[in-house]
C-alpha cells in the first residue's frame, strides 16, 4: 500500500488497516452464528471456506502491489521525483537494506522487540476474550455484542492514527496510542465484566 500513496501515506494506510477493526466486528457475528448452527470447529471451516471463496479471489485479481501495473503514480509523486525513480531502477542501484544488513540495525530490533510483545500481550487478550466474557456469565450473543464494540473502537482509532501521522512523527502518535491497551491491560484483573443483568437485552 505504501507504494500507491505519498502525501496521504498514513491516512491510507489507517484506512485499510481499519479494515483489522471492521473484521474484528463481523467475524465474531457470522461465527457465533454457525457454533450455533453446528460446532466451534465446523464454524472455523466455514470461515475459512468464506474466505478462499471471496478474499482470495479479490486479492489475486484486484489488488496490485504497485501503481505502475496500471499505469498510474503513486499519490504526490512529482514528475522529478518521478524520473529519479526510473534512474535508480535503470541504473539496477538497490535502494534499503539487505536482509543482513537490517538485522545488524537497532531499529530493527526495536521494531522486532515491539510487534513481538504486542503480539504476546494484546492480541493474546483479544483472542481469549469472548471466552473469557462467557466465563463471567454472558451468553455467547452477549459476549460477541460486546466484543464488536472492540471493532468499531478499532476503526476508529485506525483512522485517527493514520490522520495523525500525516501531521506528526509516525513514532510518537504510535506511542501515544499505546498507551491505551498498556493501561487497559494493567487494569485487567481488577476490572470485572458486567454480569448478565448488567448488559442490554438481546
Amino acid at each position: 500500500m505504501v507504494s500507491w500513496f505519498d502525501k496521504k501515506r498514513g491516512l491510507a494506510l489507517g484506512i485499510g488497516l481499519a479494515g483489522v477493526g471492521l473484521g474484528t466486528t463481523i467475524v465474531p457475528f457470522i461465527a457465533s452464528y454457525f457454533i450455533d448452527l453446528y460446532t466451534w470447529r465446523e464454524a472455523y471451516v466455514a470461515i475459512g471456506v468464506l474466505i478462499l471463496v471471496l478474499v482470495l479471489p479479490i486479492i489475486r485479481f484486484v489488488f496490485k502491489d504497485q501503481p505502475q501495473e496500471l499505469g498510474l503514480n503513486a499519490d504526490g509523486i512529482s514528475d522529478a521525483a518521478k524520473a529519479n525513480i526510473k534512474i535508480v531502477a535503470n541504473t539496477g542501484e538497490k535502494v534499503g537494506f539487505t536482509a543482513k544488513e537490517a538485522l545488524k540495525q537497532k531499529t530493527f530490533w526495536l521494531m522486532f522487540a515491539s510487534f513481538l510483545i504486542t503480539g504476546l500481550t494484546t492480541s493474546t487478550v483479544l483472542l481469549h476474550l469472548v471466552p473469557m466474557m462467557m466465563d463471567q456469565g454472558l451468553t455467547l450473543k452477549q459476549a460477541v455484542g460486546t466484543f464488536a464494540y472492540l471493532g468499531m473502537s478499532i476503526v476508529g482509532g485506525r483512522l485517527l492514527a493514520g490522520y495523525l501521522m500525516d501531521k506528526f512523527f509516525a513514532p510518537f502518535v504510535v506511542v501515544f496510542f499505546m498507551f491505551g491497551p498498556v493501561i487497559g491491560l494493567a487494569l485487567f484483573p481488577w476490572a470485572p465484566l458486567a454480569r448478565p443483568q448488567q448488559c442490554a437485552p438481546d
